[in-house]
């Protein structure tokens, strides 16, 4: 997840003296500070409604590879998490 982050990552140029990195989203491309941002599962982790859910939810928590993770603004995220809870 750091990784993906990092990758994502760039020296901040506007006029904010305390604020040294921006980070770009995966999907709208915009740049944002820290706090703006969030690391996604590429692939969706699902969720917890039963005691059955557990082990392939745990599974899928923490996959293997760079190419697992993405960074988005919050917004984007949440756009994505919608759509794949009304996949479900």
């Amino acid at each position: 997840m750091m990784e993906a982050k990092k990758l994502a990552k760039r020296d901040y140029k506007g006029a904010n003296k305390k604020q040294k990195f921006e980070y770009q989203c995966n999907h709208c491309k915009k740049w944002f500070k820290d706090s703006e941002v969030q690391v996604d599962h590429k692939i969706p982790v699902g969720s917890l409604l039963s005691w059955e859910d557990i082990t392939p939810f745990l599974q899928k928590l923490i996959p293997e590879g760079l190419d697992a993770f993405q960074v988005l603004c919050k917004e984007c995220h949440q756009v994505k998490t919608n759509k794949e809870r009304e996949e479900r």
